[in-house]
């Protein structure tokens, strides 16, 4: 069933790109909640590591990570901004936006002014660049509105297991050995919806708890043989 809309798709003018990285993102959202539920990373949600890698995929890791920089020191700005005047949410967020087009428009002439280049040549080439540039901000958003604190060591380590999970995300979806695997086989995205409602009941002990609590488990289970 699936092969024939695949193949549908791909006579009336779908791009096989576009097919195949549609069909690896099911697979990149599996290994986000694997990640998550059972090795119990911090992925800050399913869309935050996705969306980003998405924008390292459409504008490469140095304009995301410019646009990222911005987007980080707009919405801490407006946190420092909402101790002291109360807005609601959506003002909130509107207020973000503005912010964050004004800092953008500074980030875009200093990467003039110091003949970077690391922006200004997608925006003269790319007119879908305003799609990254709304994803960046939306994941800095998330990601700093999770209590999240990177002046502590948690904070830190939160952080970096985002990149990791980010990177990995996409790798997966430039991979073109995947791509042509769920090509060629799309129906294994009923397998993946299946494995993705194993890994959403799963409600065992985690990886990096297991890790952590093995001195503990081990000592109990020394005792317990002492006893006996």
């Amino acid at each position: 069933m699936l092969s024939y809309l695949v193949d549908q798709a791909i006579n009336n003018g779908i791009s096989l790109q576009i097919l195949g990285t549609l069909l690896v993102m099911s697979l990149v959202v599996l290994v986000i909640s694997g990640l998550r539920q059972v090795g119990g990373l911090s992925v800050f949600g399913v869309y935050q590591p996705l969306l980003f890698a998405i924008a390292l995929f459409l504008i490469g890791w140095k304009a995301a990570l410019f646009l990222f920089v911005i987007a980080t020191i707009t919405t801490a700005s407006i946190r420092i901004f909402g101790k002291y005047v109360l807005l609601l949410q959506s003002a909130k967020i509107s207020l973000l936006i503005c912010l964050y087009s004004i800092l953008l428009l500074f980030g875009f002439w200093i990467d003039h002014a110091l003949g970077l280049g690391i922006i200004g040549k997608l925006l003269r080439s790319n007119g879908f660049i305003i799609l990254p540039i709304i994803i960046v901000v939306m994941a800095a958003e998330k990601i700093y509105t999770e209590h999240f604190k990177i002046t502590k060591k948690s904070g830190r380590v939160a952080l970096a297991e985002f990149a990791v999970i980010t990177l990995l995300s996409r790798w997966m979806l430039e991979s073109q050995v995947l791509r042509t695997f769920m090509l060629s086989y799309p129906e294994l995205l009923f397998a993946v919806g299946i494995l993705i409602i194993i890994v959403g009941r799963f409600t065992g002990l985690q990886l990096f708890e297991l890790l952590r609590f093995m001195p503990l488990i081990r000592r109990h289970l020394e005792e317990e043989e002492e006893e006996e």
